[in-house]
């Protein structure tokens, strides 16, 4: 950015101002910078000028660099040693302590940003600053009990992200589970949009499982808005390749129980969450195959796929029609060893069996687990309080274990 080379002495202190306004409003922040600067030189008693250039100084070119942050930092620190009633006034000089706290943050000064950031979200909280504050706390000690009301807080102000970090933050708390600075920097960070809450009565559950399992090569059928495939993206993302498959339909009849207006936009959030948590991540291979399971199965199928896949997630029945037919297809492409798994079997007694998706589910899975039952072994967790619920009798040889949203039938392939 080039400035005028003539000096600026002579012009006025109104001037002065209406060009730094002018520039600010354009966020040109180096010619701001620059105005401000020969103000701040005669008018050294006025506290906030002074503070917005102490701010300004850390645009140091167009962009933040962190030479320019430290000056800023130091500038701020004097203003605020030449003004004390700022420390008197905190909600006058509100604008002083967001930009102190910011600057401390982006300089790396974690534990000095505590302070400012605590005042500024005792002011005017809001999600971000929120956000920043829990990570601080939790930085300088990660059993310090204000934590997670900051964070609950920080959810709550945040509807984009709170329903599923909502389940999460209260999972943590009723387990009891230490909050780490990543974790809650992850948690800030998430980006993804999801309409509904479906899978979140799993992830106790696929906790248990997944890291045990490890599975490298995965087809998920029925992904609908990608919750599923970013879990397994965040379990098992290391230095191996991970390979997921996901596959569905997005093509919701008007018999679905997703909402209508949110039925055109499934596909495209979809594709927006999978990109969101792939993003940054090496070593991850993802597929999407668009189209009916059973077409889209023999594909796989007729091009040399058997046995290839460690784990394969047959999920939401209502969209998975021929459950039986996808099921006898996926256990083809299942290896030896690998687990193939059931959402939503939907178990009820018989006075409770009514006509629905999941007595469809219910009834192929049992002719499945029938046929193959001399193929198959029927697994679940060791944690008798979670998988408590065992039905396993002559009429029915699989393992049924419980769920909040919907009960699961898991087994594993031994031989072909």
């Amino acid at each position: 950015m080039k400035y005028f080379s003539r000096n600026l002495d002579f012009f006025s202190s109104v001037h002065l101002i209406d060009l730094t306004l002018k520039h600010l409003k354009h966020e040109r922040y180096g010619c701001a910078r620059h105005y401000l600067s020969f103000y701040v030189e005669r008018h050294p008693s006025d506290a906030f000028l002074r503070f917005l250039y102490a701010f300004l100084l850390r645009y140091s070119t167009d962009d933040n660099s962190l030479i320019g942050i430290n000056e800023s930092e130091s500038a701020l620190l004097k203003v605020l040693e030449d003004f004390p009633e700022i420390l008197e006034k905190p909600e006058v000089y509100f604008l002083f302590w967001l930009k102190l706290a910011e600057s401390f943050y982006d300089s790396g000064r974690l534990d000095e940003a505590l302070t400012p950031y605590s005042i500024v979200v005792s002011i005017s909280p809001n999600v971000k600053d929120l956000y920043r504050l829990a990570e601080l706390k939790a930085i300088k000690n990660s059993l310090d009990p204000s934590i997670v009301p900051i964070l609950l807080r920080a959810i709550s102000d945040d509807p984009t992200k709170k329903k599923i970090k909502d389940h999460l933050i209260t999972t943590v708390v009723e387990n009891d589970r230490q909050l780490t600075p990543k974790m809650i920097r992850e948690i800030a960070a998430q980006g993804f949009v999801f309409s509904n809450g479906w899978f979140l009565g799993n992830i106790l559950r696929w906790d248990r499982f997944i890291p045990i399992e490890n599975p490298r090569r995965i087809l998920e059928i029925g992904s609908h808005e990608g919750q599923f495939a970013n879990y397994l993206i965040e379990k098992l993302a290391d230095n191996n390749i991970l390979e997921i498959h996901c596959m569905d339909n997005w093509n919701f009849n008007s018999g679905s129980h997703i909402e209508g207006d949110q039925r055109p936009n499934v596909e495209a959030r979809f594709d927006y969450n999978l990109k969101h948590g792939a993003k940054n991540k090496a070593n991850i291979k993802v597929f999407k195959h668009k189209g009916l399971s059973d077409a889209l199965l023999s594909k796989m199928i007729a091009s040399g796929m058997l046995n290839y896949f460690d784990f394969i997630y047959v999920n939401s029945a209502d969209e998975t029609p021929v459950i039986l037919d996808t099921a006898i297809m996926a256990f083809k492409l299942l290896k030896i060893g690998g687990v193939l798994g059931f959402d939503e079997y939907g178990l009820k007694s018989i006075s409770e069996i009514e006509v629905s998706h999941f007595d469809k589910a219910r009834a192929d899975i049992d002719i499945f687990t029938n046929l193959y039952k001399n193929k198959i072994k029927l697994i679940c967790n060791g944690d008798d309080e979670l998988w408590h619920h065992l039905r396993l009798n002559m009429y029915e040889r699989r393992l049924i274990f419980s769920s909040s949203v919907g009960e699961q039938v898991w087994i594993r392939k031994r031989s072909d």
